[in-house]
C-alpha cells in the first residue's frame, strides 16, 4: 500500500522526544521514518508513540478530536452496514447504522444488544427486553450493597426453567427467602412449598395483616376464604369478627353441628335465643 500526501489528512502529530509535526509523506520516507509499511499494513516503528487525528497533542495512543468525533468500522461485504463509535455533546454512542446487532465476547459471545433493543446475556436470542441465561445452573443476577459482596440473588431452576428463587447471599452461603414454583406454589422461608402459600417461620414471628387505620366496623376483612367463587365460606374482619359458613369444630375434625366441641367448655355467660331440644 502506497500513501501520498493527498490520501489522508495533510498533517499529523507524532509525539516523540522532539514533539515533531510530520507530513504523511515524511512518515513513510527516508531512513528516519517513524512508520513502517508492510504490504497492506501500516504501523509506527516505535509503539510508545501516540497518534493524533484532528489534534496536535494526543493524550492516548490514538486520539480522534473534532466537534463531533466518529470512528467508523464498515463491513464491505454488507451493503450500507457499519458501526460507529462517537462522542456528541459529551455523550458516548456505539451504534450500528442501518441494521445488525452489537455483540460482546470474551472471546465467545457473552452479551448482545439486538437491533430491536432487546438485550441478551448468555443468549443470542433474547425473548424480552432483558433476557439472562446462565451457562450453568447458577443464579442469574445479584443485587448487592456498595460496601459489601453480600446481597440477594435471583435464581431460575427446575424443568424448563420452571422455578424462581430469591436467595440471601452472605458469607459465601445461600439462604432461600422466597420460592415461586412452576406449579404456582409460593414458599416463604422454604424452597419446596407444598401449598399455594407455604410459610416456614424459623424465627416464630408469625404472619400479620394490618389495616392502615383503626376499623370501627366489621365490614373490611383481613382474610377471605371462598369455595370456587367469590362468596366467603370463612372470613375474619380487622375488627375481630369471624364468620364460618359451615360447622365449626374445636378439637374435632368432623363437626356434626354448627359448634362441635370435643372437650370441656367453660364460659361466664351462655346467651341462648332458643333452647334446642336436648340430643
Amino acid at each position: 500500500m502506497a500513501l501520498q500526501d493527498t490520501d489522508l489528512l495533510p498533517l499529523y502529530r507524532v509525539t516523540d522526544s522532539t514533539n515533531r509535526k510530520i507530513s504523511v509523506a515524511a512518515l513513510l520516507s527516508g531512513t528516519s521514518s517513524l512508520w513502517e509499511e508492510d504490504g497492506t499494513n501500516l504501523y509506527p516503528k516505535n509503539l510508545a508513540q501516540s497518534v493524533g487525528i484532528g489534534t496536535d497533542s494526543p493524550s492516548s495512543t490514538l486520539e480522534l478530536s473534532s466537534a463531533d468525533p466518529r470512528l467508523t468500522i464498515r463491513d464491505t461485504g454488507a451493503s450500507a452496514r457499519y458501526t460507529q463509535l462517537r462522542n456528541t455533546n459529551g455523550n458516548t454512542y456505539l451504534s450500528n447504522i442501518s441494521s445488525g446487532h452489537i455483540i460482546f465476547g470474551a472471546p465467545d459471545e457473552k452479551m448482545r444488544i439486538q437491533d430491536n433493543g432487546s438485550v441478551g446475556i448468555g443468549t443470542d436470542n433474547p425473548q424480552a427486553l432483558l433476557t439472562l441465561k446462565p451457562s450453568a445452573n447458577v443464579s442469574s443476577f445479584q443485587i448487592s450493597q456498595s460496601n459489601s459482596n453480600d446481597g440477594y440473588r435471583f435464581h431460575v431452576d427446575g424443568p424448563n426453567g420452571g422455578h424462581l428463587y430469591i436467595k440471601r447471599w452472605a458469607s459465601d452461603l445461600e439462604d432461600t427467602k422466597v420460592a415461586l414454583l412452576g406449579n404456582g406454589n409460593v414458599g416463604i422461608g422454604t424452597d419446596n412449598p407444598f401449598n399455594r402459600l407455604h410459610v416456614v417461620d424459623a424465627s416464630a414471628t408469625g404472619i400479620r395483616s394490618q389495616s392502615g387505620s383503626a376499623q370501627g366496623t366489621d365490614t373490611n376483612k383481613a382474610l377471605h376464604v371462598s369455595n370456587g367463587d367469590t362468596t366467603d365460606t370463612f372470613n375474619v374482619s380487622y375488627k375481630g369478627q369471624g364468620y364460618f359458613a359451615g360447622n365449626v369444630g374445636i378439637g374435632e375434625e368432623n363437626p356434626q353441628k354448627e359448634l362441635h366441641v370435643n372437650g370441656t367448655v367453660r364460659a361466664t355467660v351462655f346467651d341462648l335465643e332458643a333452647l334446642p331440644a336436648l340430643q
